[in-house]
């Protein structure tokens, strides 16, 4: 009937395959467990593929994925931080942070859509190419403080455009 085995650190897993079935580049494990799917790179050596698997078990499925795709993250004024390239390994991987006072950062605008995470979805878009990210801001909010200055004959709030007195 088996035992049952919890794992709690990286193991180093290595299945018998067939031969000729998986070739040695973009070798990859798909991992489903606990309603979550990971990904890992995997080796293939003769006819044996060998991956770490930091998760616990269940189902498990090799495959080789080429899709493979670049994220130029730019700042709010369009200077680039920084190219990653990214594959189905990074799928589920949180995109960079970004901060800049006085926003709060929502996420990566990529082709219009946020995103704050790397998704199957997103590597569907930029297989092959390289995308734009730019962030998504939302300026923090701080309550509003006004001053006023009463003079003869006028009024003058800090929170409006100012207009002449009429005389």
């Amino acid at each position: 009937e088996g035992e049952k085995l919890e794992v709690t650190k990286k193991v180093e897993v290595t299945i018998p395959v067939p031969s000729g079935v998986f070739s040695e580049d973009n070798l990859f494990v798909k991992h489903i467990h606990n309603g979550n799917t990971y990904y890992y790179d995997a080796e293939l050596s003769g006819d044996k593929v060998t991956f770490t698997n930091p998760n616990g078990f269940s189902l498990i499925t090799v495959f080789n994925d080429n899709r493979s795709g670049s994220i130029k993250f730019k700042d709010s004024d369009g200077n680039r931080i920084d190219t990653k390239k990214y594959n189905i390994s990074n799928i589920g991987d949180k995109l960079p942070d970004y901060d800049e006072k006085g926003y709060t950062f929502k996420g990566w605008v990529i082709d219009g859509e946020v995103y704050d995470t790397f998704t199957e979805e997103l590597l569907k878009l930029i297989n092959g190419d390289t995308f734009t990210a730019t962030p998504k801001l939302i300026k923090d909010s701080s309550k509003p403080s006004h001053s006023y200055s009463l003079e003869e004959g006028r009024v003058d709030r800090d929170d409006e455009d100012k207009e002449e007195p009429v005389v």
